[in-house]
């Protein structure tokens, strides 16, 4: 919740202040930030740490609800039961580091990602960019012609950052 709250109070304050300009007009755009991630050399690695993630937890799950299916039948020993516990820390130890070097990996993609929004906002005079996914919760109307800037954003990613 605390990474929703930021940018809602953000958008919140930043649209208050527009709002407060009666004679300002506001250019606004969208772009799909997923998009421009994935655009980026680095989701190369972000996909690797991904799926080495995922099929190291599912397996860890599937031991884990083995042993639980056996303790739900009174089966467990002793050495189960602390095999059990073990693997539960485990899994939540290596969520928590998993998901850590991902976010570390994505880390030059989302920087890289906003200085070429940034950029684009800056040289097509928007005073406003919205990200596709995160306005559809805040976002009540949208005229069909609102700029998408996407296709223009990661084109000027792969331009500057090389195609992934």
């Amino acid at each position: 919740m605390k990474r929703i709250a930021a940018p809602l109070t953000f958008v919140v304050v930043l649209l208050v202040a527009i709002a407060g300009q009666a004679s300002a007009q506001v250019s606004l755009a969208f772009v799909d930030t997923q998009a421009l991630i994935r655009a980026h050399p680095a989701q190369a690695e972000i996909d690797r740490l991904t799926q080495s993630l995922d099929g190291e937890l599912q397996e860890l799950l599937q031991q884990r609800q083995d042993l639980l299916g056996q303790a739900q039948n009174g089966q467990l020993s002793a050495e189960q039961q602390e095999l059990l516990q073990a693997l539960s820390v485990t899994i939540e130890t290596r969520r928590n580091e998993g998901v850590q070097a991902i976010r570390d990996a994505a880390a030059p993609a989302e920087q890289a990602a906003n200085v070429i929004i940034e950029g684009l906002a800056a040289d097509q005079g928007y005073d406003l960019v919205l990200d596709i996914g995160s306005a559809s919760g805040l976002v009540v109307f949208a005229a069909d012609d609102v700029p998408d800037l996407t296709d223009q954003a990661v084109e000027r990613m792969q331009t500057e950052y090389g195609s992934p």
